[in-house]
């Protein structure tokens, strides 16, 4: 049964909470108040007799009996779930019953936009076709519902109401059918709809169609009403939940007695009590063995697997603990730290070499062209400090993937040989300096000769890469050709 209570919890108020908690009229008080006060009855009784009735040996004896069936009384009935799965059933029916209960409202809209006309006839044929769809609902209704057949007991009584005329009861009880004649007021509803449509007072077929649709949804919705009404829940569910609710609490009227109980379980009343200040003596652990090694299972050993937690780049081996290694300061704006690309060439070169399954090698200097160093070439620092560049790779170590055959064994590389060039010492250059104030007036100021600096020039032979991808090692960042290349080694300076 529906009751609506949404008006009492309308607006806010201390005493909504008891309005909705002490209703009478379809509440739960009114479902189980016989059955509360038959168990109420019943366990004062069992209070009153352990208390009064037995002597203290019987006491003892229940107590530990009651104690047992305390423990092991959720384990044997888990109302919980069986509760939670049958009402999860029913709500579901209810709110499929809800949801089909048929509303004739987007009919008569469909029905009233569709078949057009203002002339009586077009009029009476409107409201018939709409009444016979009702008249279906009233008849389902009544089979399925007692208020409804309450208020229409006969077909008497749905003549007088109007929702049938005498003719049509007659047409209706003449039909030959030994089942439910739901159907029939449905069909005459689709009749009266090709006849319209016949007639020209609905314009086009896909209109047709529509308002067919709307009837048929609606014949839809009253035959899912039957089918939950003729199909209930299997008895087998009700009967299950009805004795496990009932053997249930007939076990609460021992096992939730007040009874003098012994609670003989471990508290936290034994860390400040019994165990305080106790600990086992102190004797040598095996951990502290020199040859001590972890002890696993001998299946274990076995697999081969210990899956132990290690970083995902602990085993590669950049460089030997004996090797010393060379650092220097980076300037900050260099395309070391900034790792700044001229374009996304080369980043789409190394995604679809790593596609196809090709080997990449990790840079920190941009490319600039395709070239890239001869394997066999030295080269040094210039006056900036620069990282030495060279094409190393994780896997082998820092060792060199070309032929550095040249590389001494503590990894260092050799320096340069300059070109024979005009060069200037720095420590040559002329430093103009501020003078201490003197009172006499300053001589006029002495222009310093023109020194001519000549920055140092690198040789450094190139050649194309053979990668036809682009360059796999990283180049310097030359910026010049030298003029006099007569030899046609290539040489650049930076």
């Amino acid at each position: 049964m529906t009751v609506s209570y949404n008006l009492d919890v309308s607006s806010v108020s201390f005493f909504n909470f008891f309005r909705v908690l002490f209703r009478w009229r379809g509440s739960v008080w009114k479902s189980i108040w016989s059955e509360l006060m038959i168990w109420l009855i019943f366990y004062y009784m069992v209070m009153v007799t352990y208390r009064f009735a037995l002597d203290s040996e019987k006491r003892e004896e229940v107590r530990k009996y009651i104690e047992n069936l305390h423990e092991n009384l959720d384990n044997c009935v888990p109302l919980t779930f069986m509760l939670a799965f049958f009402v999860t059933v029913i709500v579901d029916r209810w709110k499929n019953i809800f949801a089909n209960i048929g509303f004739i409202e987007n009919t008569a809209l469909a029905i009233a936009t569709l078949v057009r006309g203002t002339e009586p006839e077009t009029v009476l044929t409107r409201r018939t076709i709409i009444r016979y769809l009702v008249l279906s609902q009233v008849l389902v209704f009544r089979d399925i519902s007692l208020k409804v057949r309450r208020r229409f007991p006969n077909i008497d009584s749905i003549i007088k109401s109007g929702f049938l005329q005498e003719h049509e009861a007659v047409i209706l009880e003449e039909i030959d059918c030994p089942y439910n004649k739901y159907w029939v007021p449905i069909n005459w509803a689709s009749a009266v709809l090709q006849k319209v449509f016949v007639e020209g007072k609905i314009t086009a077929a896909p209109l047709f169609n529509a308002a067919w649709q709307e009837v048929k949804t609606f014949r839809s919705n009253m035959a899912i009403l039957c089918n939950f009404d003729w199909v209930p829940i299997p008895l087998a569910y009700p009967q299950v939940i009805f004795v496990a609710v009932r053997f249930y609490f007939f076990m609460c009227l021992f096992t939730r007695q007040h009874l003098d109980m012994m609670d003989k379980r471990t508290t936290g009343m034994a860390i400040v009590d019994s165990t305080y200040d106790k600990f086992p003596e102190m004797r040598p652990d095996k951990f502290a063995e020199p040859a001590f090694a972890p002890f696993y299972p001998e299946d274990v050993i076995d697999s081969g697997a210990d899956h132990a937690l290690i970083g995902s780049a602990q085993s590669v081996t950049l460089a030997d603990p004996s090797d010393q290694i060379d650092m220097m300061k980076v300037d900050i704006n260099s395309p070391i730290v900034v790792g700044k690309t001229d374009s996304t060439t080369s980043t789409f070169r190394r995604r679809l070499s790593s596609a196809f399954g090709r080997r990449t090698r990790s840079h920190s200097v941009q490319h600039l062209g395709p070239e890239k160093l001869e394997p066999d070439t030295p080269f040094s620092q210039s006056m900036a400090p620069q990282r030495p560049y060279g094409p190393f790779e994780l896997s082998n170590g820092f060792m060199s993937s070309g032929g550095f055959n040249h590389i001494s064994s503590n990894g260092h590389l050799p320096k340069l040989e300059e070109e024979e060039s005009t060069s200037v010492d720095s420590d040559a250059t002329e430093v103009n300096t501020i003078s201490p104030p003197s009172s006499h007036a300053p001589d006029p100021p002495t222009v310093p000769p023109q020194t001519t600096v000549t920055q140092p020039v690198f040789v450094v032979s190139r050649t194309i890469s053979e990668d036809t991808l682009g360059p796999t090692s990283p180049t310097l960042p030359f910026n010049q050709t030298l003029e006099n290349d007569n030899d046609g080694l290539g040489r650049m300076k930076f």
